[in-house]
Parts: C-alpha cells; structure tokens; sequence
C-alpha cells in the first residue's frame, strides 16, 4: 500500500504564488510590493504550521515562497542602489529620476 502524502498548507501554496508575482512585478511597476511582504509573511506562517503539525504538507512550498520573497526584495534593494549609482532608473524609480 502506498503511502499517501498529506494535502499541502493553503498558506504554502499562497506563498509560492505571491513570491513569483512578488518577481514578475519586481521589474515593471510596483517593485514586488505588497506581494513579496505579505508572500514572506505567508510563507513564515505556513512554515511554522506545517512544522507543528505532521499532517500537513508544503514544507517545500513554504521555503520556495519565502526564497521567492526575500529574493524579490534583494532584487528590488538591488535595483534602487544600482540606480542611484548609475542614474538610471527602472520602472517607477526611472520616473522619479528623469523628474529630478
């Protein structure tokens, strides 16, 4: 007989979802926000949840998300640092400097 896996955390799996939309958007208008917090947010909780508690699954699901968020956010400090130094912006920042 097979051993079944439990049903991963909802919270995992919003997690996961937000952390790539925290990425897509990251580049193009919103910088990730306020998908890449509440995606670390999420993922933390699941996280916790699922380590708690042995019948729930998406303990991989819940670090891809917080992995996802946390690298939106770097990507983001990132972008902003490296257009101070070079003065060229991207998405909103571009905006903000080319009205400076």
């Amino acid at each position: 007989m097979e051993e079944q896996t439990p049903p991963p955390n909802p919270l995992a799996i919003a997690s996961v979802i937000l952390g790539a939309l925290s990425c897509l958007t990251a580049c193009f208008c919103c910088y990730g926000f306020p998908f890449n917090l509440i995606g670390l947010v999420l993922g933390v909780v699941a996280l916790t949840q699922v380590n708690a508690d042995p019948t729930q699954g998406g303990k991989k699901l819940a670090q891809i998300g917080i992995g996802l968020s946390v690298f939106s956010v770097v990507m983001v400090i990132g972008m902003v640092v490296l257009s101070m130094f070079l003065g060229v912006g991207f998405g909103l920042m571009g905006a903000v400097l080319d009205n400076m």
